[in-house]
């Protein structure tokens, strides 16, 4: 809602889901073998693997983050660091914007934030105040 850009645009099912890994690493092999199980699974070919981290310039973004699914890591000479995908695509977003979107966009459905949990998430208590629509 941020950037008024859907942050998924697939057009199929194979290609939305392979767009959702690219972003958000591939599901371990325990979630995965739960995806085997449903219905549609077989029709889907997923042959990469995505890493849900990335290193880019300690200048561009801030080292620290409050996200359980981020890593912050500057390297020995303090130039790089390494942080989530979405970190990195949304470097303007707050920690804690974040982090109630990896929340929110959890792999996993039985761990992922529900939208009762999300609505009283830090994020909308010390998040920005909305600007009044006019």
């Amino acid at each position: 809602m941020k950037t008024k850009i859907p942050l998924f645009r697939g057009d199929t099912e194979p290609v939305q889901l392979d767009i959702i890994f690219q972003l958000l690493g591939s599901p371990p092999a325990p979630l995965l073998q739960r995806y085997q199980q449903l219905p549609q699974w077989s029709k889907m070919e997923f042959t990469k693997q995505y890493d849900p981290f990335t290193t880019v310039s300690n200048s561009t973004t801030s080292s620290s983050t409050s996200s359980s699914n981020s890593s912050s890591n500057v390297n020995a000479a303090g130039k790089t660091v390494t942080i989530s995908k979405l970190r990195a695509r949304y470097p303007s977003l707050e920690p804690a914007g974040v982090g109630l979107l990896e929340r929110l966009l959890d792999l996993d459905p039985n761990t992922r934030v529900t939208a009762e949990q999300a609505l009283k998430d830090l994020y909308f208590i010390a998040g920005p105040v909305a600007e009044p629509h006019e």
